[in-house]
């Protein structure tokens, strides 16, 4: 089964005790098919500030609602805020809808790229949002493969020696 957890944000990211990162509250998650790239939800849920445009819409969405999600959760990691910001739920909501990322120039080029990827508002060109299976073809695959994580040693990690 694959999951699209439709809720992620800092505080949904929590450090174990052995310093590995840990992602909690499946309260809002969908189960679906793992290999059904097709599936979609239509449920309104989540955080607004973290939530993609395609839920938004109140259309259908899919996996890729998960993908652009981390673009918003990655972009405040680096800058301490989301990349939408407003006076009230409608205003952050039309700026997801229609504004532009504006980047900090202190940002590293292969970070502006993955978070730009991440965070576009074509579905179909989204990274990780792909048509294919969630961890082969498309979707976290894809994902891996983008130079921001050229340095990381995925075996290593799902084994927990880093």
């Amino acid at each position: 089964k694959g999951i699209i957890h439709r809720d992620l944000k800092p505080e949904n990211v929590l450090m174990a005790g052995d310093g590995h990162v840990c992602l909690t509250d499946f309260g809002l998650a969908k189960e679906f098919d793992h290999d059904d790239y097709v599936f979609q939800t239509r449920t309104v849920c989540g955080t607004t500030e973290y939530m993609a445009p395609e839920m938004l819409r109140r259309k259908g969405y899919t996996k890729a609602v998960d993908f652009w999600s981390l673009g918003a959760l990655m972009f405040e990691m680096m800058t301490s805020h989301p990349p939408f910001r407003g006076k009230n739920v409608k205003d952050i909501e039309r700026k997801i809808m229609n504004e532009r990322v504006k980047f900090p120039s202190f940002l590293r080029s292969e970070t502006v790229s993955v978070m730009k990827s991440l965070l576009e508002r074509n579905v179909s060109k989204r990274l990780g949002a792909a048509k294919g299976t969630m961890f082969e073809v498309g979707g976290v695959a894809a994902l891996k493969q983008h130079k921001f994580f050229d340095k990381i040693h995925w075996d290593k990690l799902l084994r927990k020696e880093i």
